[in-house]
């Protein structure tokens, strides 16, 4: 497969599902419309600024001068409407089932609809989990129990080099563990990084290896 592929609605969704299937990441260009982006940015910036380090539902770092920043906003269906029915919306669910695994949505556990938050600050060191080093979401090795995990990641930035971006690793998914690669170990391996718009959409199985890198600009 090229295994850089991007894909849109355009094409053939039985290869769209053989692609996600294999690999265990898809990237499909404009899949939201830019109302939907717009109205989900107000009500992340909304939820963003009402938080409250300490609480459960957000995870703070320090940006390495002194100041605080939640970098990850969890169960954001109790919070807005505007992503609760996100579990119901016909694009969401349409990207979810390319899968072709029987998953149901869990909005009460595995931080539910959750939002990844990246500051920059040039020189820094971010603390805590902001930037994430490969890992599968399990983490375990209970994927079987844990898994199916299906992730539709609505993108509400750019995610590129220069920002932040999901790196996977093909074909990893559905492995019950994985050795988590060195530096020289990851030249040899087919990580992709993925590369996206506003309003376009990722797909991808938890239980494939991927990595959060921070931002470097």
């Amino acid at each position: 497969l090229p295994i850089y592929r991007t894909f849109t609605l355009a094409d053939d969704r039985e290869e769209m599902s053989h692609f996600l299937r294999q690999t265990g990441y898809l990237v499909v260009k404009r899949a939201f419309e830019p109302e939907l982006i717009a109205r989900l940015s107000r009500e992340l910036d909304r939820v963003r600024d009402e938080a409250i380090e300490g609480e459960l539902t957000s995870w703070w770092a320090d940006d390495g001068r002194g100041g605080r920043f939640p970098y990850r906003l969890t169960y954001l269906s109790e919070k807005s409407h505007e992503f609760a029915a996100l579990y119901e919306n016909p694009r969401v669910v349409e990207l979810r089932d390319l899968s072709r695994e029987n998953v149901v949505p869990t909005p009460d556990r595995i931080e539910g609809i959750l939002a990844v938050l990246k500051e920059f600050t040039p020189g820094a060191e971010v603390s805590a989990f902001a930037n994430l080093p490969f890992h599968n979401d399990c983490g375990f090795g209970g994927c079987h129990i844990t898994c199916p995990c299906v992730l539709v990641g609505v993108q509400l930035d750019a995610a590129n080099a220069g920002s932040s971006q999901l790196h996977m690793m093909a074909g990893s998914w559905g492995k019950a563990f994985h050795p988590f690669p060195d530096e020289a170990m990851r030249k040899k391996l087919p990580i992709i990084p993925l590369v996206t718009e506003p309003g376009d959409a990722t797909v991808h199985f938890g239980c494939g290896l991927h990595a959060g890198p921070g931002p470097t600009g």
